[in-house]
């Protein structure tokens, strides 16, 4: 819990909700080139007349968790002691140091499109977990592992069916690799730092309309632009290029869903509440680094019943 008196807000918290609050200033702080720090060793103003000052839900919170005493060391010792212990092994005694933090990417919601089997539309190859686009904005907590599992799962019974097939291989001209003073490593920091200034989950259309024409350009004439020293660096040549590619198309379907949705999900947009009473039902498909919303697939299935669809996976397990 933190209490920011007198802080000059760099945008109107009353459009985030309490948890993002923390997590924008923290970013706000970082694109500045600062550094945040969490400091486990003392309270924070604003509890010096006891726990009361907390929101309902934070003092309940320590109230269940017989943690209503001492300094944030003290409390997080009676919760969660391997959490202090975890620090401590990568050197980090929050005893007596400061713990930086940053704002990072937990999930990809998003991801190549696959059919039922989790294969993507180019034959043999299958896509699971984050790397396929079967999350969703909507996808609930804790769900991630289980729909990784599913997806491999269905995976790998797809391939043991269809048996050993191998598709006809994809003719590729190999581009023409420019050698001299080598710009790889500088342009994939580049494209990092602008990315995330642009594109994290404090989404800022204008910029990101930017960068989209500016990676637009680079995929379009890449091999002219991108240098190498020697074949060592071949293998960041391609990661870059892959990067690129990546990057337009990622941006490309931030830009067309925050400027017909808005603020959604985790994406805060141009620092816009998000319209709660607006349920969406669309999904955003690119293609070729141009997107588009279209309608949701539907369930396969209008069962959801627990019971009976375990009943109708062992009846199919059997044979029957």
């Amino acid at each position: 819990m933190i209490f920011l008196k007198g802080y000059q807000w760099p945008f109107d918290v009353r459009k985030a909700n309490d948890s993002s609050i923390v997590d924008l200033l923290c970013a706000e702080e970082t694109k500045k080139g600062n550094r945040v720090y969490l400091d486990f060793r003392r309270n924070p103003r604003g509890l010096e007349n006891g726990f009361e000052a907390l929101s309902e839900e934070a003092y309940d919170y320590l109230n269940n968790s017989n943690a209503l005493f001492g300094t944030p060391i003290e409390r997080l010792s009676k919760m969660n002691e391997g959490a202090i212990e975890l620090y401590a092994s990568h050197g980090i005694d929050l005893y007596s140091e400061r713990l930086e933090i940053a704002v990072c990417a937990q999930h990809c919601n998003g991801g190549v499109t696959v059919d039922g089997a989790w294969q993507t539309e180019i034959e043999g190859l299958y896509a699971a977990g984050e790397a396929a686009g079967t999350f969703g904005v909507y996808r609930p907590g804790g769900s991630a592992l289980n729909s990784t599992q599913v997806g491999s799962i269905r995976a790998s019974e797809h391939i043991a069916s269809r048996g050993t097939v191998i598709p006809e291989s994809t003719d590729y001209k190999l581009p023409e690799i420019k050698y001299g003073e080598s710009n790889v490593m500088s342009l994939m920091k580049e494209l990092q730092h602008e990315m995330s200034c642009a594109a994290d989950f404090d989404r800022n259309l204008g910029k990101m309309r930017e960068l989209y024409k500016k990676v637009s350009y680079l995929a379009d004439d890449f091999f002219n632009v991108a240098v190498i020293s020697d074949n060592y660096e071949m293998n960041s040549l391609f990661k870059l290029y892959d990067t690129v590619l990546t990057q337009r198309s990622v941006l490309s379907a931030m830009i067309c869903s925050g400027e017909v949705i808005g603020s959604h999900g985790s994406a805060f947009v141009d620092r816009k509440p998000a319209k709660d009473s607006e349920k969406r039902t669309t999904r955003t498909v690119t293609r070729g680094g141009v997107s588009e919303l279209c309608n949701v697939s539907p369930l396969p299935n209008g069962e959801l019943w627990f019971e009976k669809l375990l009943a109708r996976s062992r009846t199919s397990k059997k044979g029957i």
